[in-house]
């Protein structure tokens, strides 16, 4: 029977299925309309040494091999980081596309936190490319992992929902977005209705090395976190006041979002260079 079995309408097991596995945790199924199933999790196929983590079978449970079944989804860089990633949604995005939702920070060699889509054959697509969800700061020195998944309503509006504070799309980095989002649909991966980011915010010098000065007109306090390019809180939270100055010469040469909260809520970003 293997890891996965398929029963009958009246319980009974189904003795013409059979998935060659025996060890797999299978996190979501997705049934297509020709019969075949898109299955996502943490994935040991029999004789078949890699851990794998959204395949395709035929009715009778094996493999479709016209499928990208081999996609090397990762957690992190260490060398079973493959072991420890995960997809726990996967459901139809449109007609072309499927949105994958796990705990992964890259696929096939490309950066994906959290959320992907690829084509019905597989493949991976630039949805997220680079980006994605950013998790929550960590709670006793325990590595948050960010994930969400998909549920799309019958008027066509599309959301993700899940464990993150932040998103990072083609658009850039929103870190405003917290737990649920609406997406663009269709046709585009950005998100919906976002609320505006306050403007107004500068950065000097920029690029710079070490000190950073900042202005915010109309506002006196503010709390700052600097995140890398793909999101990552690499300093903060650090309360400041005007004159606001931050000293990031400690950092790595490379593009940071600076993000400044207000008391009263209000927030703005500005992208700044290390050199």
């Amino acid at each position: 029977m293997g890891a996965l079995a398929r029963i009958g309408d009246d319980g009974s097991l189904d003795t013409t299925f059979r998935f060659p596995s025996s060890s797999s945790w299978i996190g979501t199924v997705v049934e297509q309309t020709d019969g075949k199933y898109v299955l996502g999790g943490r994935i040991r196929l029999d004789g078949y040494p890699d851990t794998l983590h959204v395949v395709r079978v035929h009715g009778d449970g094996s493999l479709d091999t016209t499928f990208h079944n081999f996609g090397d989804y990762r957690w992190g860089d260490l060398p079973h980081s493959a072991m420890l990633a995960f997809v726990d949604c996967v459901a139809p995005l449109d007609a072309s596309r499927l949105f994958v939702g796990g705990t992964f920070t890259q696929i096939d060699g490309q950066a994906r936190n959290g959320i992907a889509c690829i084509d019905t054959s597989g493949q991976l697509l630039d949805c997220w490319a680079e980006g994605g969800l950013v998790a929550p700061p960590p709670v006793d020195a325990i590595t948050p992992r960010a994930y969400a998944s998909l549920k799309c309503l019958p008027n066509g509006d599309c959301y993700i929902y899940g464990f993150y504070r932040g998103l990072i799309d083609s658009e850039g980095f929103h870190p405003e977005q917290a737990y649920i989002s609406r997406l663009k649909m269709p046709g585009t991966t950005g998100l919906a209705d976002r609320p505006a980011v306050m403007e107004g915010v500068q950065a000097w010098p920029n690029p710079g090395t070490g000190p950073v000065h900042l202005s915010w007109p109309g506002e006196a306090v503010a709390t700052l976190e600097v995140r890398d390019a793909l999101g990552r809180r690499v300093s903060g939270p650090e309360e400041l006041r005007a004159p606001f100055q931050a000293e990031l010469g400690s950092l790595s040469p490379g593009l940071y979002h600076l993000v400044l909260t207000a008391p009263g809520g209000g927030r703005a970003v500005v992208k700044w260079v290390k050199e």
